[in-house]
């Protein structure tokens, strides 16, 4: 993978409207709401330094950015960590040497007090379970933990290998699913890597080219263990040459941490911050739509972490290669497309910058470019102000070309 060039499309986590039940929030608009997660774990307490309550049924909790959580069973607390958009128990295993041993401890206990004992179909944990466990206190940090916890709790302790297999199946996609930015500063060109929650990942770079690859996009599957970090890539459409997640060739590791999902191969590292849609921001994010024979991936960042321009990066795929007018003007291509926008009273207003894709895209889409040339022979359309009908509601976009033939595509979020 090379350092300055990694670029995939976006995919987030959503922001509930409301987050954990019974919690206060001293600045509800301020508040973001993450999940916590081995299946989601509903009916746990939580703290951080401003928000308090349990845990709902999709597993979400309050907090404000910067914050860390703590989650508690009953007289149980488990480790502190930084709140984020997803937490899970390797997040709450940290740094540890025995980080790994902890993770499945803190999965053991959690699907050992699942109501139903069945977490595949989510863990949750009753008040009334709670209050018994006030008086228990076990550490999940200690190497004697199973023998404590086969006397200390009133339901027969899930084994480790059970536990391991549950979590790592839960998290193979959920973990790392959405689109991720590789921390750079308030830089371009972006870099951008998405995980699909079927387990395919789309990945788009963007650099200038070298003797190893250029820019170009990535798309295939992928698989993860949780608790080892052991990550595959198997591509299937590569056109960035050895950029990218196809080299090099091998096992990646891929560790969260915090919110930051550090990428190691056998010759760098580096750290991916997620990305993800906040109220001021519902467009951010990725979307994805089928179109035809094409999948096509939307999405919306800024050009810094929280400030700066507001770009948009589309990936198209369908074709095998490109339909050549010439080497110089490709008519439809799979690749990238990067422009800059704005959105305002359900308009989107854009200009493209840079077209892999031809006559895909957002760049022949509205009145002011859908009769520049015709498919096969189109004219570049870099730099000309265009703009479409886009609205949002909940979890699905709608996007409205010019073209009087073409139904609205309804995008849904991708999460």
């Amino acid at each position: 993978m090379k350092s300055k060039h990694l670029l995939a499309i976006t995919l987030p986590v959503i922001l509930a409207a409301c987050g954990g039940s019974g919690g206060s929030s001293s600045t509800a608009t301020a508040t973001q709401t993450g999940v916590f997660k081995d299946s989601v774990v509903a009916g746990v307490a939580y703290k951080t330094a401003t928000q308090s309550g349990y845990t709902n049924e999709k597993g979400e909790f309050r907090y404000l950015p910067g914050e860390s959580v703590t989650f508690s069973i009953g007289g149980i607390q488990l480790p502190e960590a930084k709140a984020a958009a997803l937490v899970t128990p390797l997040m709450l295993a940290g740094d540890d040497a025995q980080a790994s041993a902890i993770a499945i401890n803190i999965a053991q206990l959690l699907q050992t007090l699942d109501d139903d004992g069945n977490p595949e179909n989510g863990i949750s944990i009753s008040r009334a379970l709670l209050e018994q466990l006030k008086a228990v206190n076990l550490n999940v940090k200690s190497p004697d933990f199973d023998t404590a916890a086969s006397t200390a709790l009133p339901k027969p302790l899930v084994t480790e290998d059970k536990a391991a297999a549950h979590m790592n199946a839960a998290l193979a996609t959920a973990g790392i699913a959405g689109s991720w930015r590789m921390t750079q500063g308030d830089t371009d060109p972006l870099v951008l890597l998405t995980f699909l929650p079927d387990g395919t990942y789309v990945m788009a770079q963007d650099g200038d080219k070298d003797s190893s690859g250029q820019s170009g996009i990535e798309r295939g599957s992928y698989n993860w263990n949780a608790s080892t970090g052991e990550f595959k890539a198997r591509p299937q459409l590569d056109t960035n040459g050895e950029w990218g997640l196809s080299h090099p060739q091998g096992t990646f590791n891929f560790t969260l941490k915090d919110g930051v999902l550090q990428v190691k191969d056998n010759q760098a590292s580096h750290q991916f911050e997620r990305l993800t849609p906040f109220a001021e921001k519902p467009l951010f994010g990725s979307w994805t739509v089928k179109a035809g024979n094409n999948d096509v991936l939307l999405t919306f960042y800024n050009t810094g972490k929280t400030t700066g321009v507001t770009k948009y990066l589309m990936v198209e795929t369908g074709s095998n290669g490109c339909d050549l007018v010439s080497k110089e003007k490709p008519s439809a291509c799979n690749g990238f497309e990067i422009g800059k926008y704005t959105w305002d009273s359900n308009t989107l207003n854009y200009q493209v910058l840079k077209d892999q894709t031809g006559w895909w895209g957002l760049s022949h889409a509205s009145e002011a470019t859908v009769d520049k040339g015709d498919y096969g022979n189109h004219v570049s359309s870099v730099g000309i102000d265009q703009t479409l009908p886009l609205t949002v509601s909940g979890d699905s976009l709608t996007l409205t070309a010019a073209d009087n033939t073409t139904q609205p595509m309804v995008f849904k979020r991708v999460k």
